[in-house]
Parts: C-alpha cells; structure tokens; sequence
C-alpha cells in the first residue's frame, strides 16, 4: 500500500518532461507515453539477453590428451587408444591397440604435419613404417573463426547427474578442408 507520500512522487514521476529528438520541443510524459518507453525499454533487455545466448566459435585448445575407441561391428574391427595432440608443433601422437577378427596389433603412430611424415612403429615385432599422415593436411580441432551456430544436442542420459554431455553444433568450413 502506497503513502500519499509516495502516491506524490510517483504522480510527479509520470509527469516527467522528455524531449522529443526530432523536433526539440519539450512535452509532458503521460501514461501511453511511458508505457511506450518501457516497453521499448524491456523489448532491448530481452533481445540483448537472448543475443548473449548465442554461442560463438572458438578455437580448440593448443595441446590436449584423449582416449579413443572405435567399433566396426561388420568388420569385427575394434580400436582403442591414446591421443596426444600438439597444435603448436602440428603433431598427433597415438597409441592403439587393434583387434580385427582374432587378430591383435599394438601400435604407436606419430603424425608430423610440419615435415609431411608418419611414423608407425608395430610394438609387438618392432617394425617401424614411415607414410605421409592421414589426413594429409594439418585440421585443427575447434571451430571455424567464421563458422554459424546451428544448434545444440545432448548425448547421453538426460536428467542423470553427470552421465550426460551437451553440445555445440557449428557449421563453417577449414581453410583447403571444405565442409566442417
């Protein structure tokens, strides 16, 4: 419940002056006017918060370590391993175990993308193999600096705490890489 007090300064407040920009003329703020304003005003803070919502690209980080696995259910492929990824240096170090079939093979592969040359060594009879890496060209991970937001997933079980993972979908294009 208001005062007479407050009743005063909120009546004042309404009939505050503003001056209008196109033609410089001073005239009283009414109710419709004032309305208008807020509006206005409360139509500006919802959009710069739904903008600031938005996700942007970034880059990936410069060096990282990760475990992988892969599994081909035709083949009867699996591989899993280790990565060790260096941007600064332009080189992926991997170690992995492969089973085809009843077949096993321990590998450690180094992927230099500076000097074009991949070694893989066979740890099991010490072979050493020297290819060009694949892929040929070096692909940062991250996000294309010009790349557009496209949506955002969840992987795993909603609603479990931590047993799930959201994402990031950017759509963009590496320089000599095509679609990303």
């Amino acid at each position: 419940m208001h005062t007479k007090q407050h009743q005063g300064i909120i009546r004042s407040a309404l009939l505050v002056t503003w001056e209008v920009a196109e033609c410089g003329l001073k005239r009283p703020a009414g109710k419709n006017q004032l309305t208008i304003m807020c509006s206005v005003l409360l139509v500006l803070v919802v959009v710069s918060g739904a903008l600031g919502q938005i996700p942007t690209p970034c880059g990936g980080p410069p060096s990282f370590t990760g475990n992988f696995r892969r599994f081909d259910r035709e083949r009867q492929e699996f591989v899993e391993g280790k990565m060790f990824y260096d941007a600064v240096n332009q080189r992926i170090r991997e170690f992995e175990f492969e089973k085809i079939g009843s077949t096993s093979a321990v590998y450690d592969k180094l992927k230099l993308y500076q000097t074009n040359t991949e070694y893989t060594v066979d740890l099991k009879t010490r072979k050493c193999n020297v290819t060009e890496p694949r892929p040929r060209t070096w692909f940062p991970f991250g996000v294309p600096p010009d790349a557009r937001f496209s949506g955002e997933g969840t992987l795993g079980a909603v609603g479990v705490p931590n047993e799930q993972l959201t994402i990031a979908i950017f759509t963009g294009e590496f320089e000599g890489r095509g679609n990303a």
